[in-house]
């Protein structure tokens, strides 16, 4: 059937965007490939931003238990330790990120 047909059509094209190469396959509409493509460089780049955390040092806003609110310069964010208590007030650094956990320990 032409519907079939449709669906199993691949239509491939390379472009070069940020140094990364972004095929498409099996997509019917241009837009809807862009809008995608956009969401890709977004998470991206969202993703380099959280990594770029690691290191910075910040105060805790609620008590971590083991998670909680700490102020960094760049803003507050949800922090979580590797299981240990630390009170308000105190010094924490980021020690990983791992997708949208953030993870500190007392300095």
């Amino acid at each position: 059937s032409k519907a079939a047909a449709k669906t199993k059509r691949k239509a491939s094209e390379k472009r070069e965007d940020d140094s990364v190469s972004a095929v498409k396959i099996g997509y019917d509409d241009e837009d809807e490939f862009e809008r995608d493509e956009e969401k890709f460089f977004k998470e991206r780049e969202e993703k380099d931003d959280m990594l770029s955390l690691i290191g910075e040092v910040g105060e805790v806003s609620t008590v971590l238990r083991p998670v909680g609110v700490a102020e960094f310069e760049c803003g507050r964010l949800n922090v979580m330790t590797e299981g240990e208590y630390i009170e308000r007030g105190a010094k924490v650094k980021i020690t990983r990120v791992d997708g949208t956990n953030v993870f500190v320990k007392k300095v």
